[in-house]
């Protein structure tokens, strides 16, 4: 990413083929289109459609500890993260802990996580089909008082990959 933080962030995006596109540009339109059998249009809104911040980050532990209370099927993208993350020694909603702390991702890549994130109802609804399972917020509001994953910023641009190192700075 070039120029995080601001509006003017240049972002690509490289499917597994290695095809690469500007993430505002026309051809990732009609690709995506290709690649779903229907039509799109790409909203570009500087913050997100649905987030107070760049960059939402949510653990693997803490969907798969909100899946098994909810009596719900484990599914990372009902919460939208940009990053997705590996505690592989920690637990569940340890990454609610990082407000305030600054992560490395991969070679280069820093973030600041900025704040909890408080859910909504958006995470009721299936990304795919749009059906919705109210227990998914009610188990986060009533047992986790609303709170699954955190909001962050780019300090450090740079790429990021599946399988990167993740951690905390000292």
């Amino acid at each position: 990413m070039e120029g995080a933080g601001t509006p003017e962030v240049a972002v690509t995006v490289t499917a597994p083929d290695g095809e690469k596109w500007r993430v505002e540009s026309d051809e990732l339109r009609r690709a995506l289109e290709v690649r779903s059998g229907r039509g799109l249009f790409m909203l570009r809104d500087y913050r997100g459609s649905y987030d107070v911040a760049p960059l939402s980050l949510i653990s693997r532990q803490t969907i798969a500890q909100i899946a098994e209370e909810s009596g719900t099927r484990e599914d990372p993208w009902r919460f939208r993260p940009n990053l997705l993350v590996d505690l592989e020694n920690d637990e569940a909603f340890d990454e609610l802990n990082w407000v305030g702390r600054i992560l490395r991702v991969g070679n280069g890549a820093r973030i600041a996580i900025t704040e909890v994130d408080e859910r909504c109802m958006m995470i009721t609804l299936d990304p795919a089909t749009g059906e919705p399972s109210p227990s998914v917020l009610r188990c986060v509001v009533h047992q986790h008082e609303k709170r699954a994953g955190v909001y962050a910023a780019v300090l450090t641009p740079g790429e990021v990959c599946v399988g990167d190192i993740v951690a905390l700075e000292t």
